[in-house]
């Protein structure tokens, strides 16, 4: 008995037409699904193992471009794009700010490419590779540089906000100790400054993903937080069970220091860091308002 016929192949109930049973097929399919099973975590482990190495490579090139800068303008890094407002009236915004929103002041720049397009010219180096998936327009926020406009939006310039935190020039309030992270100005990194410039971003309670963990790095039981027009996609959960930022999800960031080393931390050897809200006093912003709170390695605090 035929069951079914296309162009001279032929799935039978029996073995005499040449074909397949229907029951060996199954059984293929079966053998399938298991073998799929079996390789599954081990594929998605080095994929995992190839986006760490990927990343800490594009971040290396970034510790790069960062000390070709200084050599050209008198042992400075760039300034820090990650800022809301002018003149006297500014405070801190998050760290993955690729394009701000306005200058701080005149002089300075409000997008990184302005500051870095000549030393890193190609702008992926500056997007996680294990996000689920890097901010579409970013070639041409990098190539637009300060006059960067969504075409989609009806501001007349928008900013970018990408998903490596970019530490340089930077200060943050810190958790633990309730003091000031003073991220590096030179390469010499001197006083109290860190030598931390970039880390892969693991935050808690970002207004995107309210009382949850988000990363550029997934973790279990996450999900993707899409990106907007002016945001990258991240990874985004509880994690692996309901818990508070004092219970991290369990995954390994990678983050980078003025001499270009990459060091991989576990959960465990994090620290909390807030963003500053009042620059003159260092009060961060309340909980529940805002950027959340960013995890960087405790050993980075000097």
């Amino acid at each position: 008995m035929v069951i079914l016929a296309k162009k001279g192949a032929c799935i039978s109930a029996d073995r005499g037409s040449g074909g397949f049973t229907l029951l060996e097929l199954l059984t293929v399919v079966a053998i399938i699904a298991i073998l799929l099973g079996i390789l599954s975590p081990g594929l998605r482990a080095a994929r995992r193992q190839v986006a760490g190495v990927i990343s800490m490579s594009r971040q290396k090139e970034v510790a790069s471009g960062l000390l070709e800068y200084a050599v050209d303008y008198s042992d400075r890094l760039p300034q820090s794009v990650a800022t809301i407002g002018t003149g006297e009236y500014w405070n801190w915004t998050e760290p993955m700010m690729l394009t701000g929103y306005r200058e701080r002041s005149p002089g300075l720049h409000r997008s990184m490419a302005e500051y870095l397009r000549e030393y890193i010219p190609d702008p992926r180096i500056l997007s996680c590779p294990s996000a689920p998936k890097p901010y579409p327009n970013l070639e041409q926020v990098w190539k637009a540089g300060d006059a960067w406009d969504h075409p989609e939006t009806a501001l007349i310039q928008d900013p970018v906000s990408g998903n490596y935190c970019l530490w340089w020039s930077y200060s943050g309030y810190l958790s633990e100790t309730g003091k000031v992270f003073m991220g590096p100005s030179s390469p010499s990194g001197g006083g109290r400054e860190s030598h931390l410039i970039m880390s892969d971003y693991l935050g808690y309670d970002h207004w995107r993903n309210p009382r949850q963990f988000s990363s550029c790095e997934r973790f279990e039981k996450s999900e993707v937080v899409a990106g907007t027009l002016l945001s990258s996609s991240l990874w985004g959960g509880k994690g692996e069970t309901d818990s508070e930022p004092n219970q991290l999800p369990q995954i390994r960031i990678r983050a980078t220091y003025l001499d270009g080393h990459v060091e991989t931390y576990t959960t465990e050897e994090l620290t909390g860091l807030k963003v500053i809200w009042k620059v003159e006093t260092g009060e961060p912003y309340p909980d529940g308002i805002g950027p959340g709170e960013f995890f960087i390695p405790r050993e980075a605090i000097r």
